[in-house]
């Protein structure tokens, strides 16, 4: 292909290659290109590995409980991969308010196991709060982002 200094556009297709994927599901993809010359003495292979990382998926949890009670939501994490996964929270709350609770900050799940990741509302009066709690898989890069709202009633 001959190319024209002129035109910036014959310069933008020169030794280039698209790829593209379409991939099912959140995993590492390899795939090899081979290129020939015409007379075939010069042949190169490409290997290329692609990380199909999923999008945030988004939720919305609402608790009502009277003031200076509590109630406690598990979440469960089940992980039917073949490795150990490792899930990292993370809780943000509106400014002065600690009205969320979070069991732990991180969690081992076993391959083939289920475990529940406890998020738990308290207010110490009436109230009307809100959060994030953002739920990282630190081993597949989903993320799970849940929008919290709390209401703390008349006891």
């Amino acid at each position: 292909m001959a190319r024209d200094p002129s035109n910036p556009d014959s310069q933008m297709n020169l030794n280039s290659f698209e790829l593209n994927c379409n991939p099912t599901k959140p995993a590492s993809y390899t795939c090899y290109v081979i290129l020939k010359s015409l007379d075939r003495t010069d042949i190169r292979l490409y290997e290329y590995k692609l990380t199909a990382i999923p999008q945030k998926i988004k939720a919305q949890l609402e608790f009502r409980v009277p003031a200076r009670g509590s109630v406690t939501q598990d979440i469960p994490i089940v992980n039917n991969s073949s490795q150990e996964w490792k899930v990292v929270a993370h809780l943000e709350e509106a400014k002065g308010f600690k009205q969320f609770h979070i069991s732990r900050t991180q969690m081992l799940v076993k391959k083939g196991a289920t475990e529940n990741f406890q998020l738990m509302f308290k207010p110490q009066w009436v109230c009307s709060t809100s959060g994030l709690l953002t739920l990282k898989n630190e081993s597949t890069k989903e993320e799970y982002e849940y929008e919290l709202k709390g209401i703390g009633e008349e006891p």
